[in-house]
């Protein structure tokens, strides 16, 4: 790498670093940033990465596996910004399943929603976009719908 370069790598080492100190894992634990800047900058070049690396869906990142532990040697890898997000929210959707919500957690959840009125140009933009939302086609029956839970809901069901 030239000097440039080095500087450059120098700055996203910094700022990825600096951003550990106010990440905590799901168990509320801090998470830290063991790697030197030899062996992140090793990371990144042994995978071929580092031109495509960023932010964005295709963008690639550094990650832990299974969000777990610290960054370090051994538990970090690089792999796509999507990826990573997916797999943490399939994660997070798995820690909550057969979860029963508090009756406390409940009538806080209740009072803070009721009587929330938005604004008609808020409305007008959500009904907009989802008007504007591209279709899905059902290859059983041909139906055409742009709600959310088509796909899931309607498609494995179809009897057409």
């Amino acid at each position: 790498m030239t000097d440039i370069d080095l500087n450059k790598a120098r700055k996203a080492y910094n700022q990825q670093h600096a951003s550990c100190k106010h990440r905590r894992d799901h168990s509320g634990n801090q998470i830290q940033f063991l790697l030197t800047f030899d062996e992140w900058l090793d990371i990144w070049q042994k995978s071929g990465k580092w031109a495509e690396r960023g932010r964005g869906w295709n963008s690639y990142v550094m990650s832990r596996f299974n969000d777990l532990g610290n960054y370090e040697v051994g538990n970090v890898f690089i792999q796509k910004f999507g990826s990573n997000l997916r797999d943490s929210y399939k994660r997070a959707a798995e820690s909550l399943r057969g979860r029963a919500m508090s009756e406390e957690a409940k009538r806080n959840l209740s009072i803070s929603t009721t009587g929330k009125m938005q604004s008609k140009i808020w409305n007008d933009n959500i009904a907009a976009g989802l008007r504007n939302r591209p279709g899905t086609r059902c290859p059983s029956c041909g139906r055409v719908s742009n709600w959310c839970g088509w796909v899931a809901r309607h498609i494995p069901t179809c009897k057409a």
